[in-house]
């Protein structure tokens, strides 16, 4: 008998670094969506909270490396602007980034 596994839905944390690595690279997709499944199992479910986060409360996060560190810290440094990233705002406007420009030509 087998047990089913069970499907845990995406927390916002998780999504939001799973949506801003849709257009990158391997290997820097591959650490935002480590960033946001660290910071999920560390209880951050949602942006408000990781945006709260001190610096020693990131170092204590468990299985996070440095490059994986640098771009939490990136985008907590962009969410406590208020301004909208690149991605999130590609996505409300409909404004293509430069990236998939450069792809189209």
């Amino acid at each position: 008998m087998q047990s089913e596994k069970q499907i845990v839905p995406l927390s916002e944390v998780t999504e939001y670094f799973r949506v801003k690595a849709e257009g990158m690279d391997g290997k820097t997709r591959g650490s935002y969506k480590r960033a946001g499944n660290a910071l999920h199992r560390a209880g951050y479910h949602t942006m408000e909270a990781v945006c709260a986060l001190t610096d020693e409360q990131l170092k204590r996060i468990r299985d996070v490396g440095v490059g994986t560190q640098a771009i939490i810290t990136k985008e907590i440094a962009c969410c406590r602007q208020g301004g909208n990233t690149e991605g999130q705002h590609r996505k409300q406007s409909g404004v293509p980034s430069i990236f998939h420009l450069n792809k189209e030509e």
